[in-house]
Formats: C-alpha cells, structure tokens, sequence
C-alpha cells in the first residue's frame, strides 16, 4: 500500500506508526514510490494518542484497555510488530511536557511532516488541557525557529 500510495497520493495517514516504523519503513517506501512517479516528497500525517499528565500508569492502563483491539487485526498487529511491541498504548505519548517534546521529535525526525495528537481526554479534562497547552507552546518555538 505503501508502494501505490506515492505513485498515486499526496500524502498518507498511518495509525500506530511509530518512529522506527516511520523510519525504516514507511517514509522510505513511500518516498521512493512517489519519485518513481515524478511526485513531490508525500506528505506522512500521523496520529499519535499522547497525553500530557502526572498520573501515568493510570492514563497508560486506561488507553492499554480501549486499544487492545488493535493487537487482534493483522495490519496493526504488523506495525506493532515493526516498533517491538505487542501492545498499542506502548506506543501512546504519555508523561510530562518534556516527554511530549522529546516524543515529538522523535516522530519528526522520523519523516513524519505533520502530527495530529488523539486520545488527549482519555485522562480527564485537567490533562487534555495541559496537552494542548504543551502541544500549542511546541507549535509556537517550531513556527519562531523556521522563519529565523
């Protein structure tokens, strides 16, 4: 899919992806499949649950219970599979406002070109507003230190 999706797309969305997966896959594959076909760079849109909180385990267990779906179908359970893990809130940001930056980059260095962050209520209204604040201050150094 990935192969037809830069021959033929501008861009594609992966959930679950994580950095290694980003990496040693899926920005590769794509990006060599679009200038095969005389495209620009596609653009990698990904999803990443992340929540910025201090109550850790519990945000972790709670998201660990509504993702576990994803392990039993297979095109998840091979991306998974990719990042070395079997379960899918592995992959969720969760932490401090540190962890969030430091995760972020992580995807970004990756190839991933945009970031849409999901699940950030999952641990209650007081931690989706420390998200977004977080998320909103790192947007506003990115937008300072590109146009510098």
């Amino acid at each position: 899919m990935t192969d037809v999706t830069g021959e033929l797309a501008d861009g594609t969305v992966p959930n679950l992806a994580g950095p290694r997966t980003l990496a040693e896959f899926i920005v590769p594959r794509i990006t060599e499949a679009a200038r095969k076909a005389g495209r620009g760079a596609p653009r990698i849109v990904v999803a990443v649950a992340a929540v910025v909180t201090d109550d850790v385990e519990s945000v972790r267990a709670r998201l660990s219970e509504q993702s576990a779906f994803y392990a039993s179908v297979p095109s998840y359970r091979a991306v998974l599979e990719r990042e070395g893990v079997t379960d899918p809130a592995a992959l969720a940001v969760i932490g401090d406002e540190s962890t969030l930056a430091e995760a972020l980059a992580r995807y970004h260095e990756a190839g991933a070109t945009e970031i849409v962050l999901t699940q950030t209520a999952i641990g209650g209204e007081e931690d989706r507003q420390r998200t977004w604040a977080a998320a909103g201050a790192l947007a506003r150094q990115l937008a300072c230190t590109s146009t510098t």
